[in-house]
């Protein structure tokens, strides 16, 4: 193999590796999303994870910080996993397209 494969071969690797790590994360965000989702009605969940008193304004800004974390959440649980596919299939393409230099 030439140098150049190798390269192209290293680079969908690590296209795809990345993919992976992306995955990884979309998959932790929507964890993420469902505990939000879960907790953010609950006044236990809000006085652990936010602070909130006993007070109802307390408590209102506890709910508006923990809808606006739900909302960022929601959004890289969507977008991390589509990226990821992509990269993956990006980084086979590579690799796909070195092999097949190869054969040339």
């Amino acid at each position: 193999m030439s140098e150049i494969e190798n390269k192209i071969i290293s680079a969908g690797i690590a296209f795809g590796v990345l993919g992976l790590i992306l995955g990884a994360a979309g998959a932790i965000y929507s964890y993420n999303e469902i505990d939000l989702e879960r907790g953010c009605p609950k006044i236990d969940y809000l006085e652990d994870n936010y602070g909130a008193a006993d007070d109802d304004e307390s408590i209102a800004s506890a709910q508006q910080a923990c809808v606006s974390d739900y909302d960022k959440a929601v959004k890289r649980a969507a977008f991390l996993p589509n990226l990821s596919i992509v990269t993956i299939l990006f980084g086979l393409l590579l690799v796909n397209g070195a092999k097949k230099l190869k054969g040339l």
